[in-house]
């Protein structure tokens, strides 16, 4: 059995997935956390570079702890990017072939390739193509045309890239830690990657990412990211609002937080006989709060937080069949999904593992990119020995 991981770099804590790879099926294992300085990337990728490498003991460790547990050796490592810390671009362009013919699967890596050497400098290094859509001979295509005669293509695609630099010394980071570095897997993928089963792949889903300073929105309908936003809301906002809100210290209200704030939902009689007493020390005096009265005050900035991400994505698309999956460190919180289900007018999914971070995604996809691939990729044996017949006839 062969183990592998993916790494999502969040504000204040580090997350890491283990999955097992066993006859080339991918299983969950767990999700560890644990508290690093790493920054966010708002600072640029060589603060990131440099506190990852300050980090980098506290990642080998929890790494080996679980090759020792699940008595296996990590092989590829996958990062998580932020959203800062990458470039984007849509392009389109029309690729002539060598001759008229039937396009395959090899005509398409071609033409991906040629776009990417036309509209990337020589020192960028592309982590994702996505092709939004083919043309061939004025027909548009949303999947690819395999088979079609054709004497160019025209491609549309969304890139995704880095600077070859920067690459090169995060991997340069890995190989001191003796681990092979698998690649980047951008942040929104990572999430929908987290949220995405064999179920739903044809229909379009959203997933909500809430981190500790910022969330994400991103879409996808039959394989392709039609949207992707970043929102200034987390964790972070949450505590700076519940301790201005009953006037104690960032800290306080982050202990707070964590330990009496609960989404579950309580009778409406006598509520704020329901909620526990709290003495709070402010300067000389003691404060008395009620837990109810927090939990109420939360919920409510949440909620009109959550609220302005709907809005937005009511404002980008009108679907009402749309399956909007949450990610992220909210999802730990007792009664956090029937809460959301009582104002959001969608269908409201979360991850199987309910993980607190995209770390599976970024380890799910960056085994397995499955929004990059050709479509003949993911056909069976035999649909792959017909397509090839009738290529050759």
């Amino acid at each position: 059995m062969r183990g592998a991981c993916g790494i999502d770099v969040d504000v204040d804590k580090t997350f890491i997935s283990f999955v097992a790879i066993k006859r080339k099926r991918l299983s969950f294992l767990e999700e560890v956390g644990f508290h690093t300085n790493v920054s966010s990337g708002k600072k640029g990728w060589g603060h990131f570079l440099s506190s990852l490498k300050h980090n980098s003991d506290a990642l080998i460790n929890e790494i080996r702890n679980k090759e020792t547990k699940y008595s296996f050796r990590i092989g590829k490592v996958f990062l998580t990017l932020p959203s800062t810390l990458v470039h984007r671009a849509v392009v389109e362009e029309a690729i002539p072939l060598r001759k008229r013919k039937k396009i395959t699967s090899r005509d398409l890596l071609f033409a991906k390739k040629y776009l990417e050497n036309i509209f990337l400098e020589w020192d960028d290094f592309c982590i994702h193509h996505f092709v939004l859509q083919y043309e061939v001979e004025g027909e548009v295509y949303t999947h690819a045309p395999l088979g079609v005669w054709a004497k160019k293509i025209k491609l549309k695609s969304h890139f995704i890239w880095v600077k070859d630099k920067f690459r090169k010394e995060v991997e340069g980071i890995f190989i001191n830690l003796d681990r092979d570095f698998g690649g980047f897997v951008a942040g929104g993928v990572s999430s929908i990657a987290t949220a995405l089963s064999l179920n739903n792949r044809k229909r379009r889903l959203g997933a909500i990412k809430i981190g500790y300073q910022n969330s994400s929105l991103i879409i996808m309908h039959s394989g392709k990211i039609e949207h992707e936003q970043e929102f200034d809301f987390g964790l972070e906002r949450v505590f700076q609002s519940l301790g201005e809100g009953f006037s104690f210290p960032f800290e306080l209200a982050q202990e707070i937080f964590s330990r009496y704030i609960s989404f579950k939902s309580l009778p409406r009689f006598n509520q704020e006989s329901i909620g526990r007493e709290l003495s709070l020390r402010r300067g000389d005096q003691y404060v008395h709060l009620n837990t109810h009265t927090m939990n109420s005050f939360v919920k409510k900035y949440i909620r009109n937080e959550i609220t302005g991400i709907v809005e937005r994505l009511r404002e980008k698309m009108y679907d009402p069949n749309i399956a909007l999956f949450f990610v992220g460190r909210l999802n730990e919180k007792e009664g956090f999904g029937n809460f959301l289900r009582e104002f959001i007018p969608y269908s409201i999914q979360f991850p199987f593992h309910k993980e607190s971070s995209s770390s599976f995604g970024c380890v799910r996809y960056g085994l397995s990119p499955f929004l990059e691939r050709d479509e003949i990729e993911s056909q069976s044996v035999f649909q792959k020995a017909l397509h090839i017949c009738k290529e050759y006839f």
